[in-house]
């Protein structure tokens, strides 16, 4: 079953994780100074990034997780103990990560755009804006968005329907082409309409199983 109302979940979800990229992108970039250079940027910055991260994610994985819990039957506070705990620890794991990964992305473009090894950023204040939206800005948060959406979704109808033991070897795995920017997709295709004892020996976990994966499973006791 489908997250209840999801597209507004995740236009609220992409708002603020939206609004939270183009505040680190400003600091990052007078952080850098003039003329640019990651090396100005102290370690904090990237520490802050982590944290604020963690607590939007943590917030909007829980609202998600613990609502389809309940829509698959689970009650309310059983839901919410559940949602909690996962949600904290799958955004701490995302967060990381991100903070780690952003620090990369900003050092490559430091490396693409100096004129020496090592020299500072010889791009426009324009150009150094659009390079800096690969670190924080839309695209990336679009992804991360849609996908842990879908993971959320998921594993708030898995652990409600394992819980009440109404998990089946014959729930089927259902693609959801009209949920994503890019239709039916290649990966997904194949698995639609499979039951879990054919799709659980390769994806135990269930959807989502690449990025931007919008796909849900269908309980056949649900």
């Amino acid at each position: 079953m489908e997250l209840k109302n999801r597209n507004d979940i995740e236009s609220r979800f992409m708002a603020k994780m939206n609004k939270l990229s183009s505040k680190h992108r400003r600091e990052l970039i007078n952080l850098m100074g003039n003329p640019p250079d990651i090396r100005n940027v102290p370690t904090d910055f990237w520490q802050r990034v982590e944290q604020e991260e963690r607590e939007q994610l943590a917030a909007f994985l829980m609202i998600i997780m613990m609502g389809n819990a309940e829509a698959h039957g689970m009650g309310t506070d059983s839901a919410r103990m559940m949602a909690d705990a996962h949600s904290v620890r799958r955004a701490a794991e995302i967060a990381r990560d991100y903070a780690r990964n952003s620090y990369a992305k900003a050092l490559m473009i430091q490396r693409q755009n100096s004129d020496r090894l090592g020299g500072p950023i010889t791009l426009s204040p324009g150009g150094l804006r659009s390079e800096l939206e690969k670190v924080f800005g839309p695209t990336r948060d679009e992804a991360l968005v849609a996908t842990e959406t879908t993971r959320a979704s998921v594993e708030g109808a898995e652990n409600a329907m394992r819980t009440a033991g109404m998990v089946s070897q014959d729930d089927e795995w259902e693609t959801r082409p009209w949920m994503t920017q890019t239709g039916p997709c290649p990966i997904c295709e194949p698995l639609d309409g499979l039951p879990r004892s054919v799709w659980g020996r390769v994806h135990p976990k269930g959807p989502p199983i690449h990025p931007r994966c919008a796909c849900a499973i269908q309980y056949a006791r649900g």
